[in-house]
């Protein structure tokens, strides 16, 4: 019987050192992935592929992560979003609603985090999200001003130059300064994004950059940072509306300067040939459109293309925004001032923080 016993023994510790030879072999122990890393990767059509490791290096360009199978390095624009090994769930929560566009119900999440992020390896994480989620809410219409947004965006930059959450902070910072109205800073901030290596940023890089630029006036040095952005060789899908919208840049400012004719013919054209159903290409069609007829005082024509974007392309903020402010202006000018005090309290209320609401 002990004979017996002691062979059953025998028998079940080599099973079980059988069991725990494959588990380590087979990618990583389970005792190793507790704790891990793990960057969210972008896969066009699917959801975001998980590298797990341990991330040693970033930088603004790239993540490097030890893996179970070697050093991998992401590119930091293929990056969704990235969840260390130790970070409080409630980050995670708030960086997925960040994600999903519900900023407030972001700041809600991280107002509960007691935790205090200095020196732990998610501190860049927490800093972003608290300065790029004020930045939102202050460009659509929260309580924080562009100022103060902007300040916060800076400290973030400041303390974590290295971080892969570089440029989208510095996209985020030109356009508080624009909202600001403090284009030379904007259009030197878009042209360092511009800079940056990543393919869609030196897209709407140089598209921001063009329109700071127009609102200063400088109609020749727009076009040619439009054009450089409608001739980016980005493949990403959302690019092609971005260079469609840079061509109606191109049109307008062409159109101002005093090619009328051509650029409305151009507008016209893209209107024809693109779907209704892409907001925020049209309603930069309609404004430019708008824009044209208004340099040439036809002041009814530019009217009904700025109404067009007005009721049909609310979604389009940016261009929504610019719209109510060249229609405050029409209205008086056509002695509907009613109409004009009315389309003045919409645009301050829905976009107070907005260039168009602040300026003259």
């Amino acid at each position: 019987m002990t004979l017996m016993n002691d062979y059953n023994n025998t028998t079940l510790s080599r099973i079980i050192r059988t069991a725990l030879l494959a588990t380590m072999t087979v990618g990583m122990s389970p005792f190793l992935s507790i704790a891990q890393d793990i960057v969210y990767q972008v896969r066009p059509g699917k959801s975001p592929a998980r590298v797990r490791g341990k991330i040693e290096q970033v930088s603004p360009q790239e993540v490097t992560v030890a893996t179970d199978t070697g050093t991998q390095k992401i590119s930091a624009d293929q990056i969704v979003r990235i969840v260390y090994d130790n970070q409080p769930i409630l980050l995670t929560r708030s960086r997925e609603r960040f994600l999903d566009g519900r900023y407030a119900d972001c700041l809600e999440e991280l107002n509960k985090l007691k935790e205090d992020p200095s020196g732990q390896k998610w501190q860049a994480e927490s800093d972003y999200l608290r300065a790029a989620v004020n930045a939102e809410l202050s460009l659509s219409g929260g309580d924080v001003t562009a100022q103060n947004a902007g300040t916060q965006i800076n400290q973030f930059l400041r303390t974590h130059p290295e971080s892969y959450l570089k440029f989208p902070a510095m996209e985020r910072l030109g356009k508080l300064l624009f909202a600001f109205g403090r284009m030379k800073n904007a259009s030197q901030s878009f042209g360092q994004l511009a800079q940056s290596g990543w393919p869609i940023y030196q897209l709407t890089g140089s598209y921001w950059q063009g329109m700071s630029e127009r609102e200063q006036g400088n109609l020749d040095e727009a076009i040619r940072f439009f054009e450089q952005a409608a001739a980016s060789e980005t493949e990403k899908k959302e690019s092609e509306t971005w260079k469609l919208m840079a061509a109606c840049q191109v049109a307008r400012c062409r159109g101002e300067a005093g090619n009328a004719d051509a650029a409305i013919a151009s507008l016209e054209k893209i209107v024809k040939e693109q779907s209704p159903d892409n907001d925020r290409l049209f309603a930069t069609a309609f404004n430019s459109l708008g824009s044209v007829y208004l340099k040439q005082n036809r002041l009814k024509e530019a009217r009904t293309e700025f109404l067009k974007t007005e009721l049909l392309y609310p979604t389009a903020t940016d261009e929504h925004a610019e719209a109510l402010y060249h229609l405050t202006k029409i209205w008086a000018q056509l002695n509907e001032n009613d109409r004009a005090i009315r389309t003045r309290e919409t645009l301050k209320n829905l976009y107070p923080n907005s260039w168009w609401a602040t300026r003259d």
